[in-house]
């Protein structure tokens, strides 16, 4: 977490649009994915788990893509900046990739969760109702479509 956007490296500002900051509160989050340097499938990398073969290459962590987060004081902000966000989003985050570019993260209001569940699949559906009847409502969305978005779930 940041508690001052100006204060991070400017590497990982850079991967912001100009003037995003301008909108946002001063703090976020800063986020790093690393993964194995070989095309690594998830057999082979359980294969080579169990029999311990291969042991250099486990150790090949290579840094994968840059993540920033920044968080839009307003919602209407973001919509005046051109960005599509449906009216029943409770606020709105803005992740800021190395890789894939700005992907606006939605963070969903309880009461109405029904208009997200009508844009998913049903393989969404069940996702969703799996996590919620377990406690863990769907809490954030990153939706580009009914066949292309992620959810996140709370931990606890």
């Amino acid at each position: 977490m940041y508690n001052d956007f100006e204060a991070i490296p400017k590497e990982i500002r850079d991967l912001c649009e100009p003037g995003v900051e301008q909108l946002c509160l001063k703090y976020g989050l800063i986020s790093f994915t690393y993964g194995y340097s070989g095309n690594f499938d998830s057999d082979s990398v359980g294969k080579t788990l169990a029999t311990r073969k291969n042991s250099d290459k486990l150790n090949e962590m290579i840094l994968k893509e840059k993540k920033v987060y920044v968080y839009p004081e307003e919602v209407s902000a973001v919509r005046d900046a051109g960005l599509e966000v449906p009216s029943y989003t409770g606020t709105v985050a803005l992740m800021f990739t190395s890789n894939r570019g700005m992907i606006p993260l939605y963070d969903l209001e309880r009461g109405r969760l029904c208009a997200w569940r009508s844009q998913f699949p049903a393989a969404g559906i069940v996702v969703a109702d799996a996590w919620a009847n377990v406690g863990l409502p769907l809490e954030t969305i990153s939706y580009q479509s009914s066949t292309s978005y992620s959810m996140y779930f709370p931990s606890q």
